[in-house]
């Protein structure tokens, strides 16, 4: 695709010379479009009861003007108007198959399923150094 000009957002023109490899287009949908999903949501993973985190969803479409979900379990809250994701860990539990719509005047387009998972994995085993570095050499 050769672009000669190119407008930047009301903060002047310049010229482009090189070659464009993905177009996304924020804020300038009117409402005969239904929202277009850019890129896959990710599946999510918290440990349990480290606090309440918010992951904004928006980002993944354009032209959205609200949000819904399907598939959410205690602890696990939308906000229909920013579209953004609430974990609690201290509530929430692994829940698989969440699925988040984008709204607009001209219809909704669904994001695929993703899954938010609560994980009580272990840590590493811890490396003891007691009694120093006996018996190891360093080579550079």
């Amino acid at each position: 695709m050769a672009i000669g000009h190119v407008v930047t957002r009301g903060y002047g023109t310049g010229t482009f010379d090189g070659e464009i490899r993905q177009v996304v287009l924020r804020g300038f949908f009117d409402s005969t479009v239904v929202p277009v999903l850019v890129d896959q949501l990710p599946n999510l993973s918290f440990r349990p009861s480290t606090g309440t985190f918010q992951i904004p969803l928006e980002q993944y479409w354009t032209g959205e003007t609200s949000f819904s979900a399907a598939g959410l379990s205690t602890g696990i809250t939308l906000n229909t108007s920013t579209g953004v994701l609430t974990v609690n860990t201290a509530t929430a539990s692994t829940t698989n198959g969440i699925v988040v719509t984008a709204t607009n005047g001209a219809g909704s387009t669904a994001g695929n399923s993703f899954n938010v998972k609560i994980s009580t994995a272990t840590a590493p085993p811890a490396l003891s150094m007691r009694g120093g570095l006996g018996g190891f050499r360093v080579r550079f």
